[in-house]
C-alpha cells in the first residue's frame, strides 16, 4: 500500500513539474564559477590570520525585501570580512554559492554593520556593483551574509585578498593577482 501511495506521489510531482511555465530568464540565472583546486590548495598551504570556522551567518533580506533585522546583530564597533552567499532551499547544507567577498575596515565611519547596511542602501538607490545587484534582484529570498569580525585593518585586507584569490567569487571585480584577473576576464558574468 505504501509503495502505491509513494508511486502516486512521485507521479503527481512529475506531472506538476512538467506543467511549470518557467517565467525566469534562465540565462540571467546562470553564473560561471571558478572552482580551482590549485587555488584552494595554495590557500590551504599557508598559515592564516583568521579562523573561518567562526564565520557567523545571517539572512540578509526579510520577507518584505527589506534589510533583515538579523543585520542589527552585526558588530558596529568591529571591522572584518563579509561574504554574500546564495543558499538553495532544496538541500541547504550542500548548496551555498559564494558570490562576493568584501571587507570592512574599522574606522570612525566604517564597520561590519555599516558596510552591510551600505550595500543595502546602494542597492535600493541602484548604485550597487551590477553583479551584486543582479544577485539581490534574482535571489533575494536566498541571500545570506557571512561575517567575521577581525582586529587590525592590515589583517582584514590580507584575509580578504587571500579569500578572493582562493575562491574567485563571480561578483568580485578586482582580483589581487593580475594573472588570475586576466584569466577570469575572459568570462562574461553579465
Amino acid at each position: 500500500m505504501d509503495a502505491i501511495r509513494s508511486d502516486k506521489l512521485i507521479n503527481n510531482y512529475m506531472v506538476d513539474i512538467k506543467k511549470i511555465d518557467v517565467k525566469q530568464d534562465l540565462h540571467l540565472m546562470t553564473w560561471p564559477f571558478c572552482l580551482s583546486t590549485e587555488l584552494w590548495e595554495k590557500y590551504s598551504s599557508y598559515n592564516h590570520m583568521a579562523d573561518l570556522s567562526k564565520l557567523k551567518k545571517i539572512k540578509y533580506f526579510d520577507d518584505n525585501s527589506q534589510l533583515s533585522e538579523q543585520v542589527l546583530s552585526i558588530p558596529k564597533d568591529k571591522g572584518g570580512i563579509y561574504i554574500y552567499i546564495i543558499e538553495n532551499s532544496v538541500i541547504p547544507i550542500t548548496g551555498s554559492y559564494i558570490m562576493y567577498i568584501g571587507r570592512a575596515r574599522k574606522t570612525e565611519n566604517e564597520s561590519l554593520y555599516h558596510r552591510a547596511k551600505s550595500h543595502f542602501n546602494q542597492y535600493k538607490r541602484h548604485e550597487e556593483n551590477e553583479r551584486l545587484e543582479r544577485v539581490f534582484d534574482n535571489w533575494k529570498r536566498y541571500v545570506y551574509l557571512l561575517y567575521l569580525p577581525i582586529d587590525g585593518n592590515e589583517i582584514i585586507d590580507q584575509v580578504e585578498n587571500e579569500l578572493i584569490l582562493a575562491l574567485a567569487p563571480p561578483c568580485n571585480k578586482d582580483y589581487p593577482a593580475p594573472q588570475i584577473r586576466r584569466k577570469l576576464s575572459a568570462f562574461n558574468y553579465s
